[in-house]
């Protein structure tokens, strides 16, 4: 989904990856701070493909595959590594609440009586539904803010009554800014964060948290922290939305706060993934501590190096694959994978239609 206009289009897609599978397992998320989402992707269809390969390669030949024992070993050292490199959690000095109620027709007094309720966990950000601040409510809003020296948002409201707001550029209202007609600068904009006292917090809206580009373009810009939400009734499936949080959190090493319509779900996560304790016993209410992160992951710095890498090799492979097809005399049947010559209509060993290249190769896989 990080191929440009792909994923401009299609950025939603995002919140399907098979990575979010492992969004509760803190060794295997912290690949995700090199490789990204993708690359924890790459690992599961590997170890799959490699146990299923070992089966199938023990079953024909009653040998052990010694490439599945060492997909396998990479794997082990992938966890491991991961698992020794998390710190023990810390608490932090700065507590998020995050008001977790969908906007009702009294849009004040809903997140201003909850938000009351909030402060007895001593909040420095609260976060609300997105666009919940309406402009005919901002005098209630700032007060509120002033008087209890405490940050709202989305916009963001400041203490000292300055209202910081920002174009949505990678949500769905904006999918094809910068395709037509093409325009790079439109498909890929800079995002920036919203500025506080205690550092930079990134804001990203339901499909921008999706897939990494507008994370890391925010980060690389200053956010020590991104809040993340979205507007969703009864779709808050714990590992769709809340993989996307997990998922921002590693691949950047800042604290992430999501928001969710949904009256459950709302989380927050730690630069390593893991979702801080929830201080707030009431529903309405999810609160954490966190700290603004410093420093940078190889991946906010390079992007998807290991992804377009292996996009190269798969190319490259098949390239030479197509190569050699067209130099050999031989093609293989799909069904018993029997070496026959080129001019060949039927296997003579199953009665099958022949077939050449690499899907003869993989017909002891691929059922015919």
């Amino acid at each position: 989904m990080n191929i440009p206009i792909v994923m401009k289009v299609g950025g939603a897609f995002g919140f399907f990856s098979i990575a979010k599978t492992q969004w509760l397992n803190p060794p295997i998320l912290q690949l995700a701070s090199f490789t990204g989402m993708y690359g924890v992707t790459f690992l599961i269809l590997l170890v799959n493909c490699a146990i299923a390969y070992g089966i199938i390669h023990y079953k024909e030949t009653k040998r052990i595959s010694k490439q599945a024992i060492a997909v396998l070993l990479v794997f082990g050292v992938i966890f491991v590594g991961g698992w020794v490199s998390i710190p023990e959690p810390v608490p932090g000095d700065i507590t998020v609440a995050i008001i977790q109620v969908p906007p009702s027709e009294n849009v004040e007094d809903l997140y201003i009586n909850l938000s009351e309720d909030a402060l007895k966990y001593d909040p420095q950000i609260i976060i609300w539904a997105p666009t919940s601040i309406e402009e005919s409510l901002v005098p209630s809003y700032t007060n509120f803010s002033k008087r209890h020296n405490v940050y709202l948002m989305d916009p963001l409201v400041s203490p000292d009554g300055e209202i910081q707001s920002r174009d949505f550029a990678y949500h769905y209202l904006k999918t094809f800014d910068g395709v037509i007609p093409p325009n790079l600068d439109k498909i890929f904009p800079e995002i920036y964060p919203y500025e506080t006292e205690f550092g930079k917090i990134g804001y990203l809206l339901c499909q921008e948290g999706a897939c990494p580009i507008p994370a890391r373009n925010i980060v690389r810009n200053g956010a020590d922290m991104i809040a993340t939400t979205t507007a969703t009734y009864g779709f808050a499936v714990p590992g769709l939305f809340g993989g996307n949080a997990v998922y921002r959190a590693v691949e950047n090493r800042v604290p992430v706060a999501l928001y969710l319509w949904s009256r459950a779900g709302s989380i927050i996560v730690d630069p390593y993934g893991r979702v801080v304790d929830d201080i707030a016993p009431e529903p309405e209410i999810v609160a954490g501590k966190i700290s603004f992160a410093g420093g940078t992951t190889f991946y906010t710095k390079y992007g998807d190096v290991f992804g377009w890498t292996i996009l190269l090799l798969f190319v490259a492979l098949w390239v030479y694959n197509f190569y050699l097809k067209r130099k050999s005399p031989f093609k293989y049947c799909i069904r018993c994978n029997a070496k026959l010559k080129k001019d060949v209509k039927t296997c003579d060993q199953c009665g099958k239609k022949a077939d050449r290249g690499i899907l003869g190769r993989l017909g002891n896989i691929i059922p015919p």
